[in-house]
């Protein structure tokens, strides 16, 4: 039976323990990518470790930066957060069995086959290791790029613009590391705060 995913081979031999139903497995478990739009279509990327970097890149680049003075930080939809190495090389896992999608999906043969071939490949520590560490570049932030805002306030519902006194949804190019807790209701009130403003300043209501 020739194999659904490279097109027919000897199994065990091609892929080195897989069996035909792990690797269709594989490829209808392959994460889909980021919502990066790269010049080069994910298919096209070289079986190499420059191109698992770009693989990398491809899927995470949205959400993951490397800051050389902090090490990963991860953007969780609010603010930019430490982010564990750990976390970091389980991205990298998913984006190697993601190439076995790129397999299922290859119409030429020949071609299916060399990439089942680096899949298989890019799931040891090594590659994994070095798909992390040739990221890191496409991915570099520096410390000085964040919280630099002094009119931005992030809250759990968005980012305050105090200059303008208006929110809007929070935007991983603000790089805001701080959030506080509370929600933003444009339609609150302060009575308190307007009660002490009139005591102190009964004299020049205008102020």
């Amino acid at each position: 039976t020739p194999c659904p995913v490279c097109g027919g081979c000897d199994h065990d031999e091609r892929h080195q323990g897989h069996t035909a139903e792990e690797l269709v497995e594989l490829a209808a478990t392959a994460p889909e990518w980021g919502a990066n739009k790269p010049d080069t279509p994910e298919a096209s990327r070289p079986l190499t470790q420059l191109g698992n970097a770009e693989r990398f890149v491809d899927a995470y680049g949205d959400f993951l930066i490397w800051v050389p003075q902090w090490g990963w930080r991860r953007f969780d939809g609010k603010r930019w957060q430490r982010c564990e190495d750990e976390e970091v090389e389980h991205q990298a896992k998913s984006v190697a069995r993601g190439i076995y999608r790129e397999a299922s999906e290859e119409p030429d043969q020949d071609r299916r086959t060399k990439i089942v071939a680096w899949a298989k490949t890019s799931e040891t520590v090594g590659q994994i290791s070095a798909m992390v560490h040739l990221a890191k570049g496409d991915l570099l932030q520096r410390a000085t790029s964040f919280d630099r805002h002094l009119t931005l306030f992030n809250v759990s519902n968005g980012t305050i613009d105090l200059a303008t006194q208006k929110i809007r949804p929070h935007d991983p190019a603000d790089f805001l590391t701080k959030m506080s807790s509370v929600e933003f209701d444009p339609e609150a009130t302060c009575p308190r705060w307007i009660a002490f403003l009139r005591r102190i300043f009964r004299t020049d209501p205008v102020i």
